[in-house]
């Protein structure tokens, strides 16, 4: 940056400054920087970054998007977003390859594989082996692929959340109060395909231009709600090891390592995150140090996990295939639910 004025503005020059340092300080906008096309581009994202932060300043008009405006006409926004993505479909998969999309892929299978073990290990145990890990396995992978491949959007995360999870255990409760319970999985399916239903209703009704009505705050509160669901449970299952230590037969030393693994987790994906401001090594090694952080620490952690004990030492995950009696092989049978 090159900055020219009067000597006589220098408070104003500060300003200026500070606002420069603001902006080379945000992600978002280091993000655009770096791929804008051309000088319109440049001065687009400077003012998005303005109205972001400035608070001073008011926010311009929201601008509502061509896919929220369509006419109240049956299937006329689907018909609009075929029309629309069409052309760009397959720009939005050659597009992703690049190198630098190699850590998002890396960092989001383990953000996919996470919460599919975690959660399905949870439903395994809250619905008697109905739905476990290797069903959300199977289930996050083969949507998720599915979805990328004909969805229009690759970039959704499909798989387990919180509020799924607590769903899920309140449904095999309601079952088995109906004694239901061994049609659990069939009344889970009719759910699905009425949930599914209700959807294509909204779809081809073109309920998603109520959208426009919404701010970002439904998607904030929503997000943080997330973030609280998986720390809470993060911090439950470590506290659950030493309330087991305390049983007859508990081992102390699974809790405490069970802390150190996660605490290590946690610092390393931080520091190699923040390691993009550093001063040390070149700026491709920083960059991608800082890129593949998250996926770095994972797999250190495991690796000192697998090298510090045995297969007593931790517990790990299993995988049994279920215990449901209405289940053959992969198929339920939804016509038995009475």
């Amino acid at each position: 940056f090159v900055l020219l004025g009067p000597t006589s503005q220098t408070s104003q020059h500060l300003d200026t400054l500070s606002s420069i340092a603001r902006m080379m300080s945000d992600n978002v906008c280091h993000f655009e920087l770096t791929y804008a096309k051309n000088g319109q581009d440049v001065l687009d994202a400077i003012e998005r970054h303005i109205t972001r932060n400035v608070l001073s300043k008011p926010p311009k008009p929201r601008e509502v998007s061509e896919g929220l405006k369509t006419a109240p006409v049956l299937f006329s926004g689907l018909k609009a977003d075929i029309a629309r993505r069409l052309k760009h479909y397959k720009s939005d998969v050659t597009d992703g390859l690049r190198p630098k999309s190699i850590a998002s892929i890396v960092f989001m299978f383990f953000a996919c594989v996470a919460p599919a073990v975690t959660f399905g290990g949870l439903m395994g145990s809250e619905t008697g082996g109905a739905i476990g890990p290797d069903e959300m396995l199977i289930s996050t992978a083969v949507c998720g692929v599915l979805w990328a491949i004909f969805g229009g959007s690759p970039l959704i995360i499909l798989g387990g959340i919180g509020p799924l999870l607590i769903f899920t255990i309140i449904l095999y409760q309601l079952c088995r109060d109906m004694d239901l319970g061994d049609h659990f999985l069939g009344v889970y399916g009719w759910v699905g395909l009425w949930t599914g239903a209700l959807t294509i209703v909204l779809s081809i009704t073109n309920a998603s231009n109520l959208m426009r009505y919404f701010t970002r705050f439904t998607d904030e509160i929503f997000s943080a709600l997330m973030s609280l669901i998986f720390i809470y449970k993060a911090i439950e299952a470590l506290v659950a090891g030493f309330a087991a230590a305390e049983l007859p037969g508990g081992s102390s030393e699974k809790a405490l390592l069970a802390v150190v693994l996660a605490v290590g987790t946690f610092y390393i994906a931080m520091t190699l995150a923040g390691f993009r401001r550093s001063k040390y090594l070149f700026a491709w090694m920083r960059e991608f140090l800082a890129d593949f952080g998250p996926s770095i620490a994972l797999g250190t952690m495991v690796g000192v996990a697998w090298w510090l004990g045995d297969a007593t030492t931790l517990d790990t995950l299993e995988i049994d295939g279920g215990t449901q009696s209405e289940r053959t092989g992969l198929m339920v049978d939804l016509w038995g639910v009475p």
